[in-house]
């Protein structure tokens, strides 16, 4: 399995969590892969944590593993729920695919 990692700074997406009324702790995710510079197109393994620096940092939650994700034309789009991890800090996905 070829290993992608990429860091994110996912601080503005804890604002769309933040919206009026009950909610829950999840989200959407939509990202782009590429496979040898083209665009990935099949269905894709993926891993998803978080963590609370961009490197040597502390993971929160645990690791979401989604299998068999659709990727069309180098897009998907994953819901994902990492738990009661949003206190207005800085948070960062890591992603390997």
């Amino acid at each position: 399995m070829r290993v992608v990692q990429l860091l994110l700074s996912i601080g503005c997406l804890a604002s769309l969590v933040c919206s009026a009324g009950a909610q829950g702790t999840a989200f959407s995710y939509q990202g782009f892969l590429k496979h040898h510079d083209v665009s990935a197109n099949g269905a894709y393994d993926f891993r998803f944590s978080l963590w609370d620096a961009a490197s040597g940092g502390n993971q929160l939650g645990t690791t979401l593993t989604l299998t068999n994700v659709t990727v069309r034309d180098g897009l998907f789009t994953v819901t994902l729920d990492f738990g009661n991890v949003w206190d207005g800090n800085p948070r960062f996905l890591q992603i390997a695919v």
